[in-house]
């Protein structure tokens, strides 16, 4: 298998995990305690310095996104190659490989009622249902935030201040620190934002082998998205780093057509192929 292939694959089973962080509820009993005669301390007063209002105040609102910067994959080798990231809110997410002179090779294309991947240099490409890799679970405007680092409801898309009580906040610690959640998780889905103060830093969520974290935080999204994963079992690590023509609300736009005679691939054969190589 190529690893144009493997570079945008990656990142559809990234999202993949991420919708189905499955989790198991136990019912407990409740435990009576005598509590007559026992001196109870006060605790000091918990401090919500920071809450979902405050980073709605501090997300810029946005129709449109483009940036380009270089992602890598390393499993046992490092795999790196130029890209371009182009997305319109709640319409598509666009992942150009470009590792030649800016020349197009690859291209992951992500709408609301399909995955596609084209490999131009083998002619090469997959098309699947959406409903395939993330099912009922997450929306495509929660895969974006994934993206930019912008905390979101799986099901809705963004935090802004219209939807920010149905998140909940933990108290803030010493070090501005602090955990921010849905108030209400969808069935069998659970995970969390971890903030210093208003910036995601990192998710994380139950029952997946996938975890991400962010840095270098401007302009309203993070420029380095670094995620922990497995892809066919075997465990890599994928890195966007987007510090390069960084646009907003440019009326950006894109599409993905498949090169003629391209042979199809289909998703079960390109993780036995990605798992054989390794």
């Amino acid at each position: 298998m190529n690893k144009y292939i493997t570079f945008l694959t990656a990142i559809v089973i990234l999202a993949a995990s991420f919708s189905s962080c499955r989790t198991t509820k136990t019912a407990s009993g409740d435990t009576a305690q005598e509590t007559s005669n026992i001196e109870i301390e006060t605790a000091p007063a918990e401090k919500y310095l920071y809450t979902a209002s405050t980073v709605a105040e501090t997300l810029p609102q946005w129709t449109d996104f483009s940036a380009s910067g270089n992602i890598t994959i390393r499993t046992g080798s490092s795999l790196k190659s130029a890209m371009l990231l182009r997305m319109e809110r709640g319409k598509y997410i666009s992942i150009s490989l470009r590792p030649i002179l800016g020349i197009e090779v690859g291209k992951l294309y992500i709408d609301n009622d399909s995955v596609t991947v084209v490999d131009k240099y083998h002619n090469l490409y997959l098309k699947e249902a959406i409903s395939d890799f993330i099912g009922q679970d997450i929306s495509l405007e929660a895969l974006q935030c994934l993206l930019l680092a912008r905390p979101f409801l799986a099901d809705k898309g963004q935090l802004t201040d219209r939807n920010a009580k149905s998140f909940k906040a933990t108290p803030t610690a010493d070090d501005g620190s602090w955990r921010l959640s849905p108030a209400k998780q969808p069935d069998g889905l659970s995970y969390e934002f971890l903030m210093s103060g208003n910036l995601l830093t990192a998710i994380e969520a139950t029952g997946t082998a996938a975890s991400v974290r962010y840095a270098g935080h401007n302009e309203g999204f993070a420029s380095l998205v670094t995620a922990d994963m497995a892809i066919g079992g075997t465990k890599a690590v994928i890195e966007l780093n987007l510090n390069k023509s960084i646009k907003w609300n440019s009326g950006v736009t894109d599409k993905v057509s498949i090169p003629r005679n391209a042979r199809r691939y289909s998703f079960a054969e390109i993780i036995k192929a990605f798992s054989s190589q390794q």
